[in-house]
């Protein structure tokens, strides 16, 4: 499958980035910053801008608490743009911003651009483990197709780039006749389905590719597995 948006997916961190610089202002003091637009840089010591390198432009959420647990998550990292250096300068740099997914304002912070591959090849899990939806991009209260989701699986749970989840409701008791016999039954009632983009360690960014009506955060996921 293809995901041509694959840039503008962010990622949860359990710390707040501090970014290798950040965007100080535009170039006619404009606040609000958009595509083309020529803006002024300032990098940290340690970073080593040169003319023709891009950059992601980004900016982090408040604390992130997990819908259901109520516990610390993270911090929500959103990609607001590309920025690429025009001029290299003592203590600052130029440059233009190359992409915007959204709005862009002095104080955004920066880290270096690293071509993602918006090719991710399906594949199916081994283990029908499950989790929830932690959020939306955006921070939406309701959640539809192709839009950018974050799940409280990772790494560490072996999910990757590829991976399928169905989005579904806690099962409910159906009475099923076999026969003269009735028995009760727990069927999954199923409300979509996901594909994950890419995973940090302890979470990961999924793609809403199915919903048969809009979900929220908290619903439950399962992987899709070979069986």
């Amino acid at each position: 499958m293809t995901f041509a948006e694959i840039d503008q997916v962010g990622f949860i961190t359990p710390f707040i980035p501090r970014g290798v610089g950040m965007i100080v202002g535009e170039e006619t003091q404009r606040k609000l910053i958009g595509a083309a637009d020529k803006v002024y840089l300032k990098f940290s010591k340690r970073a080593e801008p040169e003319v023709g390198k891009r950059y992601f432009i980004f900016s982090t959420s408040e604390l992130v608490r997990h819908p259901i647990t109520k516990k610390d998550v993270g911090y929500l990292n959103t990609i607001l743009g590309v920025v690429e250096v025009t001029e290299v300068a003592s203590g600052y740099a130029k440059a233009r911003v190359r992409s915007s997914y959204q709005s862009i304002a002095p104080g955004d912070k920066l880290m270096p651009y690293k071509k993602r591959s918006g090719e991710i090849a399906l594949q199916d899990g081994t283990e029908p483990i499950e989790g929830n939806i932690i959020m939306s991009k955006g921070e939406t209260f309701l959640i539809g197709d192709m839009q950018i989701v974050y799940i409280d699986l990772g790494e560490r749970d072996d999910i990757k780039a590829g991976h399928r989840f169905m989005v579904f409701r806690t099962p409910k008791a159906e009475e099923v006749f076999t026969g003269k016999e009735a028995k009760l039954v727990l069927s999954v009632e199923p409300i979509g389905e996901l594909m994950v983009l890419a995973v940090e360690y302890e979470t990961a960014a999924a793609v809403v590719t199915y919903s048969l009506n809009e979900f929220l955060p908290g619903e439950r996921i399962r992987l899709v597995t070979q069986n």
